[in-house]
């Protein structure tokens, strides 16, 4: 079983597991404790460690525990040794010490002496300590543990005696504070730790706070609060005795923040300046002649000018002409023709207008390729828009306008209308680039609540707005999170709409830090705040998704709240079910327990704002799990369901518990003419109450949430 438990016992009287570990002496006698990683006392692995199958544990996902016998309460130092950089949890006692991914520390004269990675500080207790290390579900992937670690006790120095945990939000409105559990003493010399705010986006340092821990035999935990007089994205450094605390010793999880401020949405002053004006008829840029060389290209076809009722315009060719190569696949037949610009040192936004002719059947797609490097043909393609005109659309025989907002990273861009349908043509008259200085403006200036219509953009894949809008891979993942969901918010209001749906549970991931969604690969930081405070700072509507497909959290969360593995799936009257993905027992409490409990979480991390209006699940067909309703009536005819309906209703399902063919006689019974009302009313009711305690359970903190199927 790839989760069976594994105990084995270790000696740990001369506190050695041997013949692997034992406790030496340098200066003066420390304890050091060198481990195997496969010398764990418990595990919990994905594939079989044995067999012909076997996958050793250092390559494997899951967890493995240890106990540490410490011969004194006091600090100690995690380090790995041949480890993968991959994201990780360490857990001291059951609780999480943090979450990340390996950090090297080439500053620290102890390399030398230990040829490994500092992973953390350990406040380690007297006798036995839990320390576990995790990866589970898609944090695991790929597969991954240090080959090996050690556990020394400290030397006494004050960067070896602090662990800061955030107590609290990491995303908080501007004039609230930012709050770190630091734990530190257990040491016979006092230490002052200085904090400075470092912004991640300007550069600029600012000291922020402090906090002292006298000489003392046992541990101290203070709380620290950090000022949020601005809004922005922000890191924590720290400093003893002058010298900086390494990555490992103040983990970017704890020491990364976001402010918002959500009381002032006043906008930088919008103008709109014409960088280039391109005749497509004529072929000029800006009056000039097109270097037809260096700043245009045509593919699958020839354009050419045509006439119409519409006006005068270039078209592609068909890509079925008899000069173009032919291939099997389709997009290569794709005609088009392209006009290449240089940008500005400016990340935008700007505006593309594209005057199009609508007189024929046409579905062009509008590629804006960003170019780093012309001669080494490197560059990159963010995701594109396109128009579609005439087929079963009614033609105006006019030019119409399309436009596109957009950011670029890269000097040169390659604007690009491709025809998507072989033998049909791309056609323009004029294209305009216009920078965009100051903020976008509002499409309606007079919105002053969150009251009337709601209409929401919606992002169906976790944090989307980071490939779709174009933000630089090469900056943290949190400033990525803060300027995507600006920049969404920004045009979303732009074009009208007034909120943002986003799916912030969806296939492995999950855009917050919580240990409820186990298996899904979750955000360091919590991005659903940056969408719920950056919506209410803009005076619009938010609402998560979360659509559960993450084999992890299905088979062992949802998997294992019952041992009866039938009576949490939900039976179909012939015993046939998916081999794919398995229907869960909406009638089953535990399954809906856990459920609420998921969308709980969630909603704790957000409704404080008064943007939350509720959140949203899939009724799905293309990946149904049946978490919010039976799937139809040939299903839900397992022992389970049917002797809760028995206990519900006293009516008797006079089919044996025992027969092979009970469910398609528990079918034929229930859906019967004198039964199928009753039936059907009985799991109405059972649906209906789940989702309003699910209901109620999101309005917990926000009595007007909606739940939204």
């Amino acid at each position: 079983h790839p989760f069976a438990l594994i105990s084995i016992f270790i000696p740990l009287t001369c506190f050695a597991y041997p013949p692997k570990a034992a406790l030496t002496s340098q200066d003066t006698p420390r304890f050091k404790l060198d481990l195997n990683f496969a010398d764990y006392a418990r595990s919990g692995w994905y594939h079989p460690t044995t067999g012909p199958k076997a996958v050793p544990p250092e390559k494997n996902s899951g967890w493995a525990e240890y106990d540490i016998e410490a011969p004194e309460a006091g600090w100690y130092e995690l380090y790995f040794h041949k480890a993968p950089p991959w994201s990780h949890e360490v857990l001291l006692n059951g609780k999480r010490l943090y979450y990340g991914g390996v950090v090297r520390n080439p500053g620290d004269p102890r390399d030398k002496a230990i040829p490994g990675m500092k992973s953390t500080n350990l406040p380690l207790r007297k006798g036995r300590n839990r320390l576990r290390l995790q990866r589970l579900g898609r944090v695991g992937f790929p597969q991954g543990f240090p080959k090996s670690l050690t556990i020394l006790k400290s030397d006494g120095s004050p960067n070896q005696r602090f662990l800061a945990l955030q107590d609290g939000f990491d995303v908080i409105r501007k004039g609230e504070k930012y709050k770190l559990r630091v734990t530190g003493g257990a040491g016979d010399k006092a230490a002052t730790y200085v904090f400075f705010r470092r912004d991640m986006r300007g550069g600029k340092v600012d000291e922020v706070a402090s906090v002292t821990f006298p000489p003392s035999a046992d541990f101290i935990t203070k709380t620290v609060e950090i000022p949020a007089d601005k809004e922005g994205v922000f890191e924590l450094q720290a400093r003893v005795d002058g010298k900086p605390l390494s990555t490992a010793e103040f983990r970017g999880g704890e020491s990364q923040y976001v402010v918002v401020d959500t009381r002032n949405d006043a906008k930088k002053p919008y103008k709109k300046t014409l960088l280039y004006d391109i005749d497509c008829v004529n072929q000029t840029i800006n009056g000039k002649p097109i270097d037809l060389k260096s700043a245009y290209w045509e593919c699958n076809g020839k354009s050419r000018v045509v006439e119409t009722r519409a006006g005068r315009y270039r078209e592609s060719g068909t890509g079925l002409e008899p000069d173009v190569e032919r291939t099997n696949i389709i997009a290569e037949q794709f005609p088009g023709f392209a006009y290449g610009i240089d940008m500005p040192d400016y990340p935008g936004p700007y505006l593309l207008e594209i005057d199009h002719p609508d007189d024929a059947w046409r579905s062009v797609c509008v590629a804006l390729l960003e170019v780093s490097d012309p001669k080494k043909r490197k560059g990159v393609l963010p995701p594109g828009s396109g128009y579609e005109v005439g087929g079963p659309l009614t033609l105006s025989h006019k030019m119409q306008k399309h436009r596109v907002v957009f950011w670029v990273n890269n000097p040169f861009l390659q604007i690009a209308l491709v025809s998507a349908r072989p033998g049909y043509r791309a056609g323009a008259s004029r294209i305009r680039v216009y920078r965009i200085d100051g903020d976008l403006p509002p499409f309606s200036a007079n919105r002053k609540d969150m009251k009337g219509r709601f209409c929401a953009s919606f992002n169906e894949e976790c944090g989307r707005w980071q490939r779709d809008l174009n933000v630089p891979k090469k900056l943290p993942e949190i400033v990525r999170d803060y300027i995507g969901i600006k920049r969404w918010a920004q045009l979303t209001d732009y074009v009208g709409m007034n909120g943002l749906w986003p799916t912030d549970v969806a296939y492995q991931n999950a855009l917050y830090d919580s240990p409820v969604p186990a298996g899904f690969l979750i955000r360091g930081h919590d991005a659903v705040r940056i969408s719920a405070l950056t919506c209410e700072k803009k005076r619009m509507h938010y609402v998560p998704e979360i659509f559960i497909n993450q084999d992890h959290f299905e088979q062992k969360v949802l998997g294992g709240v019952d041992d009866d593995a039938e009576a949490i799936r939900s039976q179909n009257w012939l015993n046939l079910n998916s081999s794919r993905k398995t229907v869960w027992n909406v009638a089953h409490p535990a399954i809906q327990d856990k459920i609420i409990e998921l969308y709980g979480d969630l909603a704790d991390k957000v409704s404080d704002s008064p943007a939350f209006a509720g959140m949203s699940g899939r009724l799905d067909g293309w990946l149904w799990l049946g978490l919010y309703g039976f799937t139809s009536q040939y299903y839900g005819y397992g022992d389970f369901t049917i002797k809760r309906f028995e206990q519900d209703t006293g009516i008797t399902v006079p089919v044996d518990a025992s027969d092979p063919e009970r469910y398609q006689k528990r079918y034929a019974f229930l859906t019967s003419p004198d039964m199928i009302d009753k039936w059907l009313t009985w799991r109405c009711d059972v649906v209906t109450d789940y989702l309003k305690r699910l209901r109620d359970r999101i309005r917990r903190n926000s009595p007007d949430a909606t739940l939204f199927l």
